[in-house]
């Protein structure tokens, strides 16, 4: 059976970055703007997750308050949680 080997080590990049050849500045600029619209769209997603992650923690933030309302205490004042067993859920 016949051994195939391949040298990568003196392939060079010479004729795909010549200067003889002109760039394609219009195929440069749909890069451009489709790597502006993938990033635009991408920071988008990331806006609304953090927003729906904010409305998700101020959604529980109101379930805690409401089970369990402030009550004043007598000797200073302070707004204090009620941590009476009726809310707690010890009877």
């Amino acid at each position: 059976m016949a051994r195939f080997s391949v040298n990568n080590s003196n392939i060079t990049l010479e004729n795909a970055f010549s200067e003889d050849e002109p760039r394609d500045e219009r195929l440069a600029q749909v890069e451009i703007a489709l790597l502006s619209i993938i990033f635009i769209i991408a920071g988008s997603l990331k806006l609304r997750s953090l927003v729906a992650a904010v409305e998700a923690e101020e959604a529980a933030l109101q379930d805690a308050r409401l089970r369990f309302p402030p009550v004043r205490c007598r000797s200073g004042g302070h707004i204090l949680p009620s941590l009476s067993p009726a809310h707690v859920g010890h009877h």
